[in-house]
């Protein structure tokens, strides 16, 4: 099915000139019409890769179950290991068919808005999020605004063995850093890969000539945790790297004592606004009356076919991890009670969260690009469409206000209860109804079942992975995307007499 709709699609534009047909008005037809095709497929797609990669961990479990002496189990015979290699290859086949056609997915939303703005017509882009009312005097011709991060924020980037990551990683974070005199990088590198070293070198020489402080860690993993998994080095790691990152100024490695720390990792590469972002984000993440454990970057649903607006944000009570900023006081609450392994799933329960949120965009400001890594990937078939945001935000005192907390959850419950009710039946099959506003599908809860989270999540196409109780990117139990050709907001939610009461407070009766 991919093979197919990939050599239509191509037979589309090579028959093209220039990508713009003569007739508009049956090339925005056609091109709407592949669309729906498009996402059609990428939603098959996933929905193999799902199934398949569900078989594929259930023999990887039994062997670890095996070598763990958990349970007793018998050893793999040459058909079994067959047909896991074979389970394998279609793996890879199906990543690499959703990969693209995902590309050809986002190559035709931006024709359908030339070929559209071409004729003067409408665009099929979502409009921007309203700006919430301005209160207590902060506008967005604030002189607060833009704000600039300074020294007293650090970027943390973790390391390993892959010198072609890290360069793509490195380089995108001093294309788009700051400049001089602000913002420190600290580059961890757990073991003595040479490639990674002499990188590092070649990089300092690079940013130094630019005016910005270029710090190189070494950690060495201990004996213990040479035996375990890579989880357990990573949390290790983690650690150890924020530890020295926030008492840099004592050693003397770093001029100023960092206040917040932006964690990075070498398979990220970074948007052009993403330090914008976090320096608009910062006030927010200080004011303990915002209540916020950390800023992410990245949007767990952020797939081009589920995101449109450069300017949304939102908040969540998921921890989305994957470029993220945290604060000194929060590292003197978490440090020193650090996990030895799976630091971001005991970052998501609630003895940790207690309650307090993250702040994250539609479009993610960090791409996950790399095929390698502790995780292998684990939802590779939704990383690899990911968009990365290209269109920079404006991030003035009405953005600032507009994610305060008072001021955002009475927004949002009001547009949660205002949207229309839409059937999942109806959203597959792209009829939407009549307007552009935003709609709701509800779920039974978070239990397992026809009408549970994870069952309604993917007949829609979107993450139904659940973590501590969380679904990935909700919020009170409500989470956003955008479906359908012209990317119409759905918020899928829990009935609303079910809704936590922190949000319902804001509904009217």
């Amino acid at each position: 099915l991919g093979l197919f709709f990939a050599a239509n699609l191509l037979f589309f534009f090579l028959s093209t000139p220039s990508g713009l047909p003569e007739d508009q008005a049956s090339a925005d037809s056609h091109a709407l019409e592949e669309q729906m095709v498009a996402e059609e497929t990428i939603r098959q797609l996933r929905s193999k890769l799902v199934t398949t990669n569900a078989l594929l961990n259930r023999g990887s479990s039994a062997q670890l179950a095996s070598r763990q002496g958990w349970a007793s189990v018998a050893p793999m015979n040459a058909e079994v290991v067959a047909q896991r290699h074979q389970l394998q290859d279609k793996v890879e086949g199906l990543q690499h068919d959703m990969g693209d056609i995902s590309h050809r997915f986002h190559a035709l939303d931006t024709a359908v808005k030339h070929w559209q703005a071409a004729k003067g017509g409408p665009s099929d882009a979502a409009p921007a999020q309203q700006a919430a009312p301005v209160v207590a005097g902060l506008r967005a011709e604030s002189p607060e605004f833009p704000r600039r991060l300074s020294a007293d924020t650090a970027v943390l980037m973790i390391c390993y063995s892959r010198a072609g990551d890290l360069a793509r990683s490195l380089d995108a974070v001093l294309k788009h850093h700051p400049g001089r005199g602000t913002v420190p990088i600290v580059i961890s590198q757990d073991g003595d890969v040479r490639a990674v070293s002499e990188l590092i070198d070649r990089f300092q020489v690079k940013a130094r000539a630019k005016g910005v402080t270029v710090v190189h860690l070494r950690h060495q993993t201990s004996r213990e945790n040479e035996r375990r998994n890579g989880y357990f080095k990573l949390a290790d790691h983690y650690q150890w790297a924020l530890s020295q990152t926030f008492s840099g100024a004592r050693d003397g490695r770093l001029q100023t004592a960092p206040q917040r720390v932006i964690i990075l990792e070498e398979d990220l590469e970074v948007a052009p606004d993403f330090f914008d972002y976090f320096a608009a984000a910062a006030p927010l993440l200080d004011d303990p009356a915002e209540n916020l454990l950390a800023v992410s970057a990245w949007n767990d649903n952020g797939q081009g076919m589920h995101v449109s607006d450069p300017q949304a944000f939102y908040r969540s009570d998921f921890f989305p991890g994957l470029g993220w900023m945290m604060n000194r006081a929060t590292w003197n609450e978490l440090g020193p009670k650090w996990p030895k392994a799976y630091w971001d799933d005991w970052l998501r329960e609630p003895e940790q969260r207690r309650g307090r949120h993250c702040l994250r965009p539609e479009i993610s400001r960090t791409l996950h690009f790399a095929k390698d890594g502790v995780s292998r990937n684990q939802y590779s078939g939704f990383l690899t469409s990911i968009k990365l945001n290209d269109v920079p935000a404006r991030f003035d005192g009405a953005w600032a206000e507009s994610l305060k907390r008072a001021v955002y959850d009475r927004r949002f419950a009001q547009e949660v209860q205002s949207a229309t009710m839409a059937s999942i039946q109806d959203i597959r099959a792209l009829r939407f109804p009549p307007g552009s506003g935003p709609l709701r599908v509800e779920y039974s809860g978070i239990e397992p079942g026809p009408r549970g989270f994870e069952s309604v999540a993917r007949q829609l196409g979107v993450m139904d992975n659940i973590k501590a109780g969380v679904p990935r990117t909700a919020y009170y139990g409500v989470v956003t995307v955008r479906l359908g050709p012209n990317k119409r907001k759905v918020h899928i939610s829990p009935p609303l007499d079910r809704v936590p009461d922190e949000l319902r407070a804001f509904m009217g009766s």
